[in-house]
């Protein structure tokens, strides 16, 4: 075998395959990554416009990768943190099933990092661990959008700041499966699940805040009071999303319980790419 993969027979059963999740925000190329990776008749959908065209996981037709059965799976990038969180976690503790690798998928092209974009980021890491990348590839595209030599300049901040990849760029494993299967712990209890109660708790604040502030507005004019309702509405409506997101999450942790055990293995990198960054 030449080290790349090549799509299995229709009778590989899933049961015996290992499972990678391509994480990334909308549009940086998932799809069309897996679809070049796989070279397979049955191709994801690609989208073009704003939103994803991914409904809650596609999986890619299982492949053949020195002798091991792989398949590529891309969570919903539109769907919130949360059903990110708990789509990877339903995944964890699916009997029999192995989360082999995650691959981080980057655009290059992007000058700045928005703030979603970032949260995003930061979730993966915790997801991940500051230090891993023994079950991680990072994934840069859209090279044809810049120059070459801006390109490699972009690549290589990415490499050296910890603000991005510069921390996880040693070996490890993945810190949520350590946490999960390891040390036992609950998925509440992981570093991925607190950084996303953090997250969800500070837009609650912020949201918090400005009710107050439009409330005290409010209260000194009449006429800034009409002009305030329509905005405070639309935050209470934004809180009360934001408390039924952490609710849904104690929820899912109660069914959940303690994870069950799951194989860590090595990652698919893509044609025959050793185990090491991509960037």
């Amino acid at each position: 075998m030449d080290g790349s993969p090549s799509v299995a027979p229709d009778t590989v059963s899933t049961e015996a395959t290992d499972f990678i999740a391509v994480m990334g925000q909308t549009g940086v190329g998932k799809s069309t990554f897996i679809n070049t990776v796989t070279e397979s008749s049955q191709q994801l959908e690609v989208g073009h416009g704003l939103e994803s065209c991914t409904q809650a996981v596609q999986l890619s037709e299982p492949l053949q990768f020195q002798g091991r059965n792989v398949a590529l799976m891309i969570p919903d990038a539109d769907r919130s943190d949360a059903d990110i969180l708990r789509m990877i976690a339903d995944h964890l503790v699916e009997a029999k099933q192995r989360l082999a690798g995650v691959v981080y998928v980057k655009d290059i092209s992007q000058v700045k990092m928005t703030g979603s974009a970032c949260n995003n980021l930061h979730l993966f890491k915790k997801i991940c661990g500051e230090d891993s990348l023994r079950n991680v590839a990072i994934v840069t595209t859209k090279w044809g959008r810049v120059p070459e030599e801006e390109g490699k300049e972009r690549q290589r901040n990415l490499e050296i700041n910890d603000k991005y990849f510069g921390g996880m760029i040693k070996a490890g494993a993945l810190n949520i499966q350590r946490e999960m299967v390891v040390e036992k712990k609950e998925l509440a209890d992981t570093e991925a699940a607190q950084e996303l109660h953090k997250q969800l708790d500070a837009k609650s604040g912020r949201i918090e805040t400005l009710l107050a502030r439009l409330d005290r507005e409010a209260k000194e004019s009449e006429i800034a009071y009409q002009g305030a309702q329509a905005e405070i509405e639309k935050y209470k409506i934004d809180l009360e999303r934001l408390e039924k997101e952490k609710q849904k999450l104690k929820h899912r942790y109660k069914l959940w319980g303690t994870a069950a055990q799951v194989t860590a293995g090595a990652i698919l990198m893509a044609a025959g790419i050793p185990a090491a960054t991509v960037l």
